[in-house]
């Protein structure tokens, strides 16, 4: 089963097309790369996009997010923002 806005993107072309240029634009513009990954992390939990979550958690360390908030938003457990950074 496709969950989030996947399956929408499935049915309607013109739409995935328009979601993937947003997507290279994020991840090619000026915005830190720990605050993508948070960014892909907390959207992917809110739809429950599994494929997202995995393809993504493993970046979350080296981009600086801590395992900890990790592990808690993976478990819908609320992170705190003083658990998000590894330091």
């Amino acid at each position: 089963m496709v969950r989030g806005p996947f399956a929408i993107w499935m049915r309607n072309p013109a739409l995935a097309d328009a979601a993937d240029k947003l997507g290279t634009a994020l991840r090619k513009g000026k915005l830190d790369v720990r605050l993508f990954e948070l960014m892909v992390l907390v959207i992917a939990r809110h739809w429950t996009a599994q494929y997202e979550w995995f393809a993504h958690a493993k970046h979350a360390p080296k981009a600086g997010l801590s395992p900890t908030w990790s592990k808690r938003s993976a478990t819908a457990a609320s992170p705190n923002s003083r658990a998000m950074t590894s330091a």
